[in-house]
């Protein structure tokens, strides 16, 4: 277990703040981890945090299931993303797992690559490194999705980045979204009409950080990025907005009252998903930066 004096990010005075009730990863972690906000740049931070060699031990177990294909989200909306500013040219994706996201990419046409630190893969499409001081090259793109707030030290880990990316490259960043509507209603009333884990973003204490977006804004900003757009995506409330199995008429199989239904139930769920995206409370917090 290890104590941090400052906050990592800034080096800042800190408060302890009430940790998570729901902690992952109890087969590895017998220590007690608690949680900590910064005086300066407003990051909540895991402290006292999991040592590296325990983290190491949880992210080779069998229960960790993160980077398998099934556990990956659909890449195809962060591609959108960088490729509104962006050509498709020279990609490589930072914690790329079982590689999805490099090959949406490479279906598209970007000329790819991957980082997976200490593990790294071999792929007959691409080539993985274990780090991007192996990487021989420099991209015109790096895309770093949900991988942040797992980094020891996200600021070492933007720096080494910076040195990968050509001239005026992109990075494309995705973390959990602390003030995301989901992280507000965790533990609310609205607990039990939840069918999944309300605390999923949380992942406390693998997860040690937790971004909101002016902590993420000043961290980039310390590392020499220019931000170009920031937002937020994702519900994180879907299960109380799915409507419930139809009944099927005896006379066909489609459902009674489908088409009425599902189109009002479309309608609603796009009129919430576009508020929650206005107003920075969507689940996961992106940005797009630059090299400045």
């Amino acid at each position: 277990m290890d104590t941090l004096s400052a906050c990592p990010l800034c080096r800042g005075r800190w408060k302890s703040i009430p940790a998570p009730p729901v902690a992952i990863g109890q087969s590895v972690f017998s220590e007690s981890f608690g949680l900590a906000r910064c005086h300066t740049c407003n990051v909540r931070f895991v402290n006292p945090r999991p040592s590296a060699e325990n983290l190491e031990r949880f992210y080779n177990s069998d229960g960790y299931e993160c980077h398998t294909v099934a556990k990956a989200s659909d890449p195809r909306i962060r591609l959108d993303v960088v490729e509104r500013l962006r050509r498709p040219s020279s990609l490589c994706d930072f914690g790329c797992g079982s590689g999805e996201l490099l090959r949406a990419a490479q279906k598209r046409g970007w000329d790819v690559c991957g980082i997976e630190p200490g593990a790294p893969r071999k792929h007959l499409e691409f080539d993985i490194y274990p780090d991007s001081s192996k990487m021989g090259q420099q991209v015109d793109v790096v895309t770093m999705v949900h991988v942040l707030e797992h980094c020891p030290s996200p600021a070492d880990t933007l720096s080494d980045l910076r040195k990968a990316l050509k001239p005026n490259g992109l990075i494309y960043i995705e973390v959990p979204n602390v003030n995301s509507l989901r992280a507000r209603l965790g533990g609310s009333f609205l607990k039990p009409l939840w069918t999944h884990d309300p605390e999923r973003y949380l992942a406390f204490p693998i997860h040690l950080f937790y971004f909101h977006p002016s902590s993420l804004k000043k961290l980039l900003a310390a590392q020499g990025y220019k931000i170009l757009e920031i937002g937020t995506m994702g519900m994180g409330v879907e299960e109380l907005f799915t409507p419930k199995p139809q009944a099927v008429s005896r006379d066909d199989s489609s459902p009674v009252g489908s088409s009425g239904n599902g189109s009002r139930f479309q309608f609603a769920k796009n009129v919430v998903k576009r508020a929650l995206y206005g107003s920075m409370l969507g689940e996961n917090l992106y940005v797009v930066a630059t090299v400045s």
